[in-house]
């Protein structure tokens, strides 16, 4: 009697949870639909969606974050950097990024530069952007974010912001002041 109470619930064990060898687990990938940004809430800690925000390039055009970098097939993360010409510490990193830019880019990384004020600490202006791209000779979007969007992530003064997303969910990975290498090529590299 035991010994058929014992094969009734081995049976339905793996009836229901499918053979013991495969374990039970699915690999395949869920395709994301990214022409449609994900709902939010959002919000502006470590996992919470980010906002599409909308920005400005140097040439004064429209570029939001999901348009722009999500809906790209071949981006898989986004390294968000937040700088002012007036942060040492934004400049210093400039050529960090662009070398974590080439190193990554090919396999999924984009990279965008959000520049939230100028030199004075007055809102940034595409102008502003447009300095930044031709001072640094940035390979990757260099924005203007006139409109303070990115206070909500990170008190300004503690620049520069740096947010590791993934583009599939838009959820925030990592975020920090200031840009740590060895941390962020880790994220990078197990993420993509």
């Amino acid at each position: 009697m035991l010994k058929n109470f014992l094969f009734l619930c081995a049976f339905l064990m793996v009836g229901a949870c499918g053979p013991i060898e495969d374990g039970g687990n699915d690999d395949a990938a869920v395709e994301v639909d990214r022409s449609v940004y994900p709902e939010g809430p959002y919000g502006s800690d470590e996992g919470s969606i980010v906002t599409n925000h909308k920005l400005l390039t140097a040439d004064g055009e429209d570029f939001f974050l999901g348009a722009n970098v999500r809906e790209n097939a071949d981006n898989k993360l986004m390294l968000l950097s937040s700088g002012a010409p007036w942060c040492t510490a934004c400049i210093e990193e400039q050529p960090k990024l662009q070398a974590l830019y080439e190193t990554f880019h090919s396999q999924g990384l984009e990279i965008v530069e959000v520049i939230f004020q100028d030199i004075d600490r007055n809102p940034a202006t595409p102008e502003d952007a447009s300095e930044w791209l031709d001072e640094f000779d940035c390979p990757f979007p260099v924005l203007a974010d006139g409109e303070s969007q990115f206070d909500q992530y990170q008190d300004p003064s503690l620049a520069p912001l740096i947010m590791l997303i993934d583009l599939d969910t838009m959820a925030i990975i990592k975020k920090t002041s200031g840009y740590q290498a060895s941390l962020y090529e880790a994220l990078i590299q197990s993420n993509l």
